[in-house]
């Protein structure tokens, strides 16, 4: 968890933490980025794979998560 036990400095910090870390790792690599202390994923990492495969994103997309706001 990046960021975990920081002072937080701001908005850009998280994002800079994470530019970081994805820029270390193999190119195809897939990561998933939750901002949010509340977020339960329910499934092991072959499930959230399969549900994520099954979208069809190409690989050079993003994909975001977000939540419902009424």
């Amino acid at each position: 968890m990046l960021g975990f036990g920081d002072v937080y400095k701001g908005n850009f910090q998280k994002l800079e933490s994470a530019r970081a870390h994805v820029a270390a790792l193999p190119a195809d690599d897939i990561v998933l980025f939750g901002d949010a202390y509340d977020v339960l994923y329910l499934g092991d990492e072959a499930a959230l794979l399969d549900k994520y495969d099954a979208m069809g994103i190409e690989p050079s997309r993003v994909l975001f998560q977000a939540e419902k706001v009424n």
